[in-house]
């Protein structure tokens, strides 16, 4: 998957993660203690992303469909509907009952490339959402408080090339793993979590 991240020098970020944390030990506000957060993952090497721009760059099918798909990590199906210029991604069993009153337990909304009414679908979708094999399993944490990313091939089938995200604050999150899913994890997938 091809998914432009954030990137910086080990010593360029130790100074300016040095720099937040003073500055969020003085006076708490959440904009720096998300980019603390932000340069604290950087210094563990890992990649940040900006959710929002991965999804208003992301490329979209004929029926206007994104070709990415997020959701909650502990989820085995997501819903999504297009509304123009944004996508809704909804893991509640409520699915669209809920979608205006939608929460980060129950559903994400992403903004896409701006498409002429009529251009995409305004159906209701499904997708199967990756399991996160053991080695990349958060030990501590449950894996409701992670969000797994993946690029897809065709709606309603089993992804091949999911990532594990961890939420940073706002559209920020750090890529924790990447990986593909492997010929035996799909084949179960199929089976235990078909769209029927």
């Amino acid at each position: 998957m091809d998914i432009q991240t954030i990137t910086m020098p080990e010593k360029d970020a130790r100074l300016a993660y040095h720099a937040y944390r003073n500055a969020v030990r003085q006076r708490h506000n959440e904009e720096d203690a998300a980019i603390m957060r932000g340069y604290r993952e950087l210094l563990k090497g890992k990649r940040i992303l900006n959710l929002h721009e991965v999804f208003r760059d992301a490329e979209c099918d004929g029926k206007g469909r994104p070709k990415l798909a997020i959701c909650r990590a502990d989820q085995k199906r997501v819903w999504f509907r297009r509304w123009n210029a944004a996508c809704n991604f909804v893991w509640s069993d409520s699915r669209w009952g809920d979608m205006g009153r939608m929460t980060k337990r129950t559903g994400l909304r992403v903004p896409l490339p701006t498409l002429p009414f009529g251009q995409y679908s305004t159906g209701q979708h499904r997708a199967i959402v990756p399991i996160v094999p053991p080695q990349f399993r958060p030990e501590k944490k449950g894996l409701h408080l992670y969000h797994i990313l993946w690029e897809v091939d065709r709606w309603e089938e089993v992804p091949v090339d999911p990532m594990l995200l961890k939420h940073l604050g706002g559209a920020m999150y750090a890529v924790l793993a990447v990986w593909d899913l492997t010929p035996m994890e799909r084949s179960v997938l199929a089976e235990t979590r078909r769209l029927s």
